[in-house]
């Protein structure tokens, strides 16, 4: 019966080793979970810092910041440009209520419905159709357009 009475104890040993290994892995994913929620949550507080920073510091801007603040002034100019220059691109302007991007000669929003400010007319390429048209005026709408561009009103859904 000895024989027998040695793998036994081997085998709870082991088990006891497995089910502790099991245990420390558990603990340590739930510690890294946490940790890594908590680094986003700073890293969250900082960004929210520092735009808070930067809008009260970007026309007067302290010595130690006004480097940055320049760097900053120059990044959201070019990211306007670039926008300006990619909508224009795309045949489409800002919608000044809203700030969705709608065809250059839209008359009204397609997404709050608001009348926009007559525009140039330019050679637009065709845009392809998706199947949606204006119940008022027949004009093709995009799938997500929820008032009609030219006529200003609200589609059914």
């Amino acid at each position: 019966m000895e024989i027998f009475g040695k793998p036994g104890s081997a085998f709870n040993s082991t088990s006891s080793m497995v089910k502790r290994k099991a245990e420390d892995l558990a603990e340590g994913a739930r510690l890294s979970s946490r940790l890594n929620a908590r680094q986003e949550e700073k890293r969250q507080l900082l960004q929210e810092l520092g735009e808070k920073c930067f809008s009260q510091e970007k026309d007067s801007p302290a010595p130690d910041f006004a480097e940055l603040v320049k760097k900053l002034k120059e990044a959201e100019e070019q990211i306007q440009t670039l926008q300006a220059q990619l909508l224009k691109l795309k045949n489409q302007r800002t919608c000044p209520l809203c700030g969705t991007p709608v065809d250059s000669n839209a008359a009204f929003c397609p997404a709050c419905g608001g009348k926009l400010p007559l525009s140039a007319p330019d050679a637009a390429a065709p845009q392809e159709a998706c199947g949606r048209f204006c119940i008022f005026c027949g004009t093709t709408l995009d799938e997500e357009d929820l008032f009609c561009p030219v006529c200003g009103k609200k589609q059914e859904e």
